[in-house]
């Protein structure tokens, strides 16, 4: 399990900086929030509002996750898939407005334990959110590998800015870009050249229960997702299960776990 742990969380009324549309319902947002950036580390999350501060009404009630693409110079970003109510709302802020933001909340990723170790990030979708901010803090060491895999070239994002902090190399599976077929393709050679490596993986559960399975005998730090409405361990709404018996709460054990842990 990684050893980076929220310490100290802030809530803030983060300031709305900029909304840049990507294709196909994705988004990033940009947020002023000083405290919350300063103290983020890559895998952490937060608990964002999806109603601007001072808004009427209770509809949406609760906040939402989302892992951090980038924290610096007093902001965070977030990339953001507009797919129901609540991000719909997100998807409709504006620049000037505030939203309230907890964070920074959870564990996030541990570096390789080996400083000459390669660091392959094997994303699916919106998964690929935080190995930017991850690949950025790699100074001095060997440059990270993303292997990022789509439904198609439409949601592949951001490979410009990834590009800049790592190797990215991409798989789709109607074949519109890169290998076609699933992300797991392009890791499996990876494995099998047996050079020193640790594997960090976000996205479908389905995607990285295949990307563990395939590390045996490799370290695998695994990003978790699910429903949260706490986002602090309260509520354990976001419990799941562990491959040897019991429960972990993403908020509070993650999201950052052993993926043996999960799908040994």
């Amino acid at each position: 399990m990684s050893d980076v742990s929220c310490g100290q969380r802030f809530q803030e009324q983060a300031l709305v900086r900029f909304r840049r549309e990507l294709s196909g319902g994705y988004f990033v947002l940009g947020l002023e929030c000083p405290r919350l950036a300063e103290a983020a580390q890559p895998g952490q999350f937060a608990m964002l509002s999806v109603r601007p501060d001072g808004a009427s009404g209770h509809d949406p009630l609760l906040p939402r996750p989302f892992t951090f693409l980038r924290a610096r110079a007093g902001m965070v970003e977030v990339l953001i898939h507009a797919v129901g109510r609540g991000t719909a709302l997100l998807a409709a802020a504006n620049p000037g407005q505030r939203l309230r933001i907890l964070g920074p909340l959870g564990h996030g990723f541990a570096l390789p334990e080996d400083s000459k170790a390669q660091a392959i990030f094997v994303a699916g979708g919106i998964g690929v959110a935080p190995f930017l901010h991850f690949a950025e803090r790699f100074d001095g060491r060997p440059r990270p590998s993303l292997l990022y895999g789509a439904r198609s070239e439409r949601d592949l994002h951001l490979l410009d800015e990834l590009s800049q902090a790592m190797e990215v190399v991409v798989a789709t599976e109607d074949g519109s870009r890169g290998l076609k077929g699933l992300v797991t393709g392009l890791l499996e050679p990876r494995l099998a050249a047996g050079e020193p490596l640790e594997v960090y993986t976000c996205g479908p559960e389905p995607m990285m229960a295949a990307v563990v399975r395939l590390c045996r005998g490799v370290k695998v730090q695994a990003s978790l997702e699910a429903r949260m409405a706490c986002g602090v361990g309260v509520c354990r709404g976001c419990a799941v299960k562990k491959a040897q018996g019991g429960y972990l709460e993403v908020c509070a054990d993650g999201p950052v776990r052993d993926g043996h842990e999960l799908w040994g």
